[in-house]
């Protein structure tokens, strides 16, 4: 940023009273004050002209979301602050306020055996993301609600913080946000066919019969085989024992060309019109990456079906997922309708390459007869053969389900470290889950793509509440949130569309053939370079001086074809003072429609992950970060505008969110 910009602080409303019982009490200084209304108190305040920059009416409130009594200090106030000049970096320092505690949410329903706590010295660890008290773990599997439970499995290693000993870890919950441990359900060996490890699959629900997952083991001769494995006791609420199938492996031979280590992770299946089940399988073919579809009639014996996909340079496909999707509706579907009438179905494909390190989706439509899929869409990425990417960031080996409750297709994802082995050895643990989020079909593009974004429950974790309203950002602009300081927060921002003035048009034309413009990549200046419309957004986690912070935003881009351009970023190359972390820039085009009139962006903010989400959930952005400074009521927020172009934000809302503690459970 130009070192002759100003910067600003804006210190926004923070409202945290004493009440000595929610709808009255006394002010704790002990002056009198008015009965303060439950659950809210407002303040709008106007703000003077500072010096020479002048400011429109701007308007703070606050309200306290939580439903219990506790104590609260009596702030309030808005304030704008004026720092001296910077030499091409953002200003964090200024006014700053210290957050009150909050009273923790109630832990999940079930038996507390053996809290696990989360342990105070490690600034990494996070406080309301699913992660095992220790060691190491990776893709989710076979997730699935049943008799009241949600279920997840995951990749563990129960000896040590690095991948290796794969065994299926289990846990449950009833909100998809507070889990409980259950005992190991599935362990490698003693026979040969998993005995190096029992990696990634589905569940499936088998009407009449209850869950059976498939999963692929890793044989003594390092060959990739498939499994099965069924509850021991279907009565058991938790389905705490698993045992394995006796004929296992039910597939020991990949398809013709494929290899048996680029053989694995076989879907949820589907029951056909024909009585026949059907699941798919990751295979690589030399470079040439697909899905397989295997068919029995009985679960022991599987033959080979047609490929659904494939695609030429992409390697493995890992953790390959299947389902249907209602172009005109809004919620899930199960596998089941696979059996029914095709009408007004659309079906996703998505797959983590493992070359590539995402998830990329495609959408189409099936033949259940011929076991063909068609794409719909032309396909936007050439390299891959996708349409789009569920996640531009550290997000791997996502895994879907029907929830019947809400009747919601629910995705649970990975969230890779970004640090050293060493680093995770000497923690003791390494990764942790993201926010299980919803897929629903876009209605805006008309079913051609999707909306991935966390569950509602997560808003009940939702406590001290902060909001801001029409505000301008000028160009250069930084402005610091008071009152949302923290490592565990819920943000949600709403700026206009900016409509771009012919001075500004024409600084994009000049700019679009520069190497630090491209329509399809985050500029590799990142958050501070100086362009037509935006960089503009928000930095979080960011500690005095500068230190750490880690920047996510939007930047207009002018194409080679005269057209915008869209694209939603993260920097974090700035966001810890370790030098043994990836830090770089991630990110991509997010869809903006002419009908659109407002950018939205929602960062959920836990300690070392941050999510980040576009549009309503069109492009997201999982980000590793480990801030050494910038913890706790240490670090900031700050919105930005580093383009030329001004930018309204309409409306903000920040929360502070509740620790989650997960219980062991027998």
């Amino acid at each position: 940023m130009a070192s002759q910009l100003q910067s600003f602080v804006l210190a926004a409303v923070l409202c945290l009273f004493s009440v000595g019982a929610l709808g009255g009490g006394s002010a704790n200084d002990g002056s009198s004050a008015s009965a303060i209304p439950a659950r809210m108190q407002k303040t709008n305040v106007k703000l003077p002209p500072w010096e020479s920059f002048i400011r429109s009416n701007v308007t703070a409130s606050c309200a306290d979301t939580t439903s219990w009594d506790h104590k609260r200090a009596a702030m309030g106030g808005l304030q704008l602050q004026e720092n001296a000049p910077l030499s091409g970096k953002r200003s964090w320092e200024g006014v700053r306020r210290k957050v009150v505690p909050r009273n923790l949410l109630p832990t999940s329903e079930g038996v507390p055996i053996s809290a696990v706590k989360v342990p105070k010295s490690d600034p990494a660890r996070t406080t309301f993301h699913f992660q095992p008290p220790q060691n190491w773990m990776n893709d989710p599997n076979g997730p699935m609600y049943y008799n009241g439970l949600y279920h997840q499995f995951y990749q563990y290693n129960p000896q040590a913080a690095k991948w290796g000993n794969i065994t299926w870890g289990h846990t449950v919950s009833r909100d998809l946000i507070h889990w409980d441990y259950l005992p190991l359900a599935i362990q490698p060996g003693p026979d040969w066919y998993d005995i190096q490890g029992c990696w990634s699959g589905s569940a499936t629900i088998v009407p009449g019969k209850g869950p059976v997952v498939a999963y692929t083991g890793h044989s003594n001769a390092s060959q990739q085989v498939q499994c099965l494995a069924y509850p021991a006791n279907l009565s058991d609420a938790y389905l705490t024992t698993w045992v394995k199938d006796p004929g296992n492996p039910v597939l020991a031979t990949p398809p013709p060309g494929v290899s048996s280590d680029n053989f694995r992770d076989p879907s949820e299946a589907w029951l056909g019109s024909d009585g026949v089940w059907r699941f798919v399988i990751g295979i690589a073919n030399g470079s040439t990456g697909g899905a397989q579809v295997y068919k029995s009639t009985n679960w022991s014996t599987w033959t080979v079906g047609p490929r659904l996909a494939s695609h030429n340079g992409t390697g493995m496909w890992e953790c390959v997922d299947f389902f249907p999707v209602a172009a005109n509706n809004a919620t899930g579907l199960p596998l089941a309708v696979l059996a029914g009438d095709q009408t007004g179905l659309t079906y996703v494909l998505k797959s983590s390459l493992n070359d590539f390190r995402h998830d990329y989706y495609i959408m189409g439509t099936y033949d259940p007869q011929q076991d063909v899929f068609t794409p719909i869409n032309t396909i936007q990425d050439i390299v891959t053969g996708f349409d789009f990417v569920y996640d531009y960031g550290r997000y791997y080996a996502s895994k879907s389900f029907f929830d019947p409750v809400k009747q919601r297709r629910v995705l649970l994802g990975w969230a890779l470290e970004a640090d050293s082995q060493a680093n995770d050895l000497a923690r003791g643990w390494a990764s942790v889950m993201a926010i299980p989020r919803t897929i629903t079909v876009d209605p805006a593009t008309r079913g051609t793509s999707l909306l991935v974004y966390p569950v509602e429950e997560l808003a009940a974790l939702r406590q001290s509440h902060v909001t801001l309203s029409n505000f301008t950002l000028a160009s250069g602009d930084i402005v610091q949130m008071i009152g949302m300081a923290g490592s565990n927060l819920d943000l949600e921002y709403t700026f206009e569309k900016p409509v771009p003035a012919p001075e500004i048009v024409q600084l994009a034309m000049a700019q679009r053939n520069s190497s630090l413009t491209n329509e399809n990549v985050c500029s590799p200046a990142g958050a501070e370079r100086t362009g037509s419309v935006g960089p503009f957004g928000v930095s979080v986690l960011g500690a005095v001086g500068n230190q750490e912070y880690t920047s996510i935003y939007f930047e207009y881009v002018m194409g080679a074809d005269g057209n915008w351009a869209t694209n939603f970023c993260a920097d974090y190359t700035h966001s810890s003072t370790l030098t043994t972390v990836d830090k770089q820039i991630d990110g991509g085009p997010v869809r903006v429609l002419e009908t659109d009139t407002t950018l939205t962006l929602r960062i959920i903010v836990d300690m070392s992950i941050i999510e980040s989400f576009a549009q309503g959930g069109r492009a997201a952005i999982t980000t590793r970060v480990y801030p050494q400074v910038a913890n706790d009521a240490n670090s900031r927020v700050v919105v930005f505008n580093n383009g030329t172009a001004p930018v309204k934000l309409l409306q903000l809302d920040s929360y502070h969110i509740g620790s989650v503690k997960f219980n062991q459970l027998f």
